[in-house]
């Protein structure tokens, strides 16, 4: 199936010349496909009549990043452990950038094309991470190239990745640059940080729980059942009282492919967003280390028991939610509320300029 029948039938969709062009998430894991759902959702909802045309690529940088940190991690084993953990403890947020630096690792290939430099386009939309210093590692300059020539960037649920201060440093001095339109963050922390350097800014949600909006899932004759998505960690021993279906929400890598390759019974991959959301939605609870698993199963109700470490569960805290509570129970007429206040935001400020 098609990106353009994930996405649906996007009007403007034809046009030489688009109002707004969405800067799609690269499918590393299938989670981001959840937010690249909801993202244009909200886009073809506040304004319709907008053009608007959906851009991938950048996987080229991906790649070359994921190349490098493969080889870092073979230099890493030889490393003692206790070096490591005193290196971290003493430069703290510098220690990611030393590591950078002494084990060559690189965020953009010097020999990439990215086609969203060659379309024309009033807004420029980015999602998910696009406030984290990864992400401008990797697209900071395209998407400054782009902002030169006069398109208006767009932040939609935008959120950081490791939360410190190094972090916010960087990312505040590449939006300074690039002169925002508007950042909808999807966490406290980051609207924050970063509210004050767009023209419009809004303390909203991510952009992946608007995915029971997109679509409504089909009953799957399974009878009751649990789904554990465990790719970051061990599976932990979990006694549940229904079939466990597991799932993986990424195959890229050879450390991704070990995890598939573990022989559990009733193992699921896919390269579509729909065959995840219809098992969790499906799903009498969900157990997972992945933040946008847990997402997607709260935006269709079903109580998910989250065991990720990463600082990203920030974005539940949002809606009030310990992440650390096991299980959270959906709130949904709380997300009701917050979904409709982003969208009116969106409508104010840019379903408008129609």
């Amino acid at each position: 199936m098609s990106i353009m029948t994930i996405f649906g039938n996007l009007e403007g969709g034809s046009s030489k010349i688009a109002d707004i062009v969405y800067f799609k998430s690269p499918w590393t894991n299938i989670g981001n496909a959840f937010i690249d759902m909801g993202a244009v959702y909200q886009l073809r909802k506040v304004a319709p009549s907008l053009g608007l045309h959906i851009i991938g690529g950048g996987l080229t940088n991906i790649i070359y990043n994921f190349y490098t940190l493969e080889k870092a991690r073979r230099v890493r084993k030889v490393v003692p452990g206790f070096i490591v953990r005193l290196v971290k403890r003493a430069l703290r947020s510098k220690a990611r950038r030393l590591r950078d630096s002494v084990l060559s690792i690189k965020y953009t290939a010097p020999w990439s094309f990215e086609l969203i430099t060659a379309i024309e386009a009033k807004y420029i939309v980015v999602a998910g991470v696009a406030l984290s210093g990864w992400f401008v590692a990797l697209y900071g300059e395209t998407i400054r190239k782009l902002c030169r020539e006069k398109r208006r960037l767009i932040v939609l649920g935008g959120g950081a990745t490791s939360y410190s201060e190094e972090e916010a440093n960087l990312v505040r001095s590449f939006l300074r640059k690039v002169k925002p339109y508007i950042i909808v963050t999807r966490d406290l922390w980051c609207y924050e940080n970063f509210s004050d350097l767009a023209e419009y800014s809004y303390n909203g949600v991510d952009c992946g729980f608007f995915v029971s909006e997109t679509w409504k899932p089909p009953l799957l004759n399974l009878g009751k059942y649990v789904v554990f998505a465990f790719d970051k960690m061990k599976e932990p021993e979990i006694r549940v009282k229904y079939p466990i279906i597991r799932v993986h929400h990424s195959f890229w890598t050879k450390k991704d492919a070990s995890v598939v390759l573990r022989r559990k019974p009733n193992t699921f991959v896919s390269d579509h967003p729909y065959d995840y959301l219809a098992l969790y939605a499906n799903a009498t609870e969900v157990y997972t280390d992945r933040v946008h698993a847990g997402v997607a199963a709260y935006a269709y109700g079903v109580p998910c028991h989250l065991y990720s470490t990463s600082p990203r569960v920030k974005l539940f805290e949002r809606l009030g939610e310990d992440p650390r509570k096991k299980p959270m129970i959906p709130n949904l007429s709380k997300l009701e509320e917050e979904k409709r206040g982003q969208l009116k935001f969106l409508s104010e400020t840019l379903g408008l300029k129609q």
